[in-house]
């Protein structure tokens, strides 16, 4: 927001210079006039461009939130609402996506074929070399939290739990 004020701010005054010079006395030379006119220019353009670029970084992140099935797993503890309406496979890659946030790779192929397809994901920390003191206390309470609800008869466990 401060760039693009100080944008604003510089076209606004390129803008104000060429009212002054042109409503003045003296009126200045055609090559001021069209020197100041080009500034405004390369001003507005930058405007518009940083405009987009940012546009560009909002719909980029809303479109990577939108690939993830608890946004949020990383950062909040989960919450009952959170996963009420999560049917088990669903459970069970929202478990693995704490993982896969932080590269690891999954020996089933299911899982890893799921993990591939996310713009996010960068599978590099291959499973065995995977350290579980890798996710954050709020991320292994949610780890936890979901083992919970999922069926232990059905669900897909691709780690080992530290104890």
């Amino acid at each position: 927001m401060g760039t693009v004020l100080a944008l604003l701010i510089s076209l606004f005054s390129c803008f104000i210079a060429i009212i002054v010079l042109a409503t003045s006395s003296n009126p200045p030379s055609r090559k001021l006039t069209v020197f100041l006119e080009i500034v405004c220019f390369f001003f507005f353009i930058a405007i518009v461009s940083y405009a987009i670029k940012d546009n560009m970084k909002d719909d980029i992140k809303e479109n990577s939130q939108d690939e993830y099935i608890l946004p949020n797993s990383d950062k909040e503890l989960l919450e009952e609402d959170d996963i009420d309406e999560l049917d088990e496979e669903e459970l069970m890659l929202a478990r693995n996506e704490i993982y896969a946030r932080h590269g690891r790779r999954f020996n089933d192929k299911k899982i890893q074929s799921y993990f591939d397809t996310k713009s996010w994901y960068k599978g590099l920390v291959l499973p065995e070399e995977f350290q579980q003191e890798t996710l954050s206390w709020k991320e292994q309470k949610n780890v936890e939290f979901i083992l919970k609800y999922e069926n232990p008869e059905n669900a897909v466990y691709d780690h080992v739990l530290s104890q």
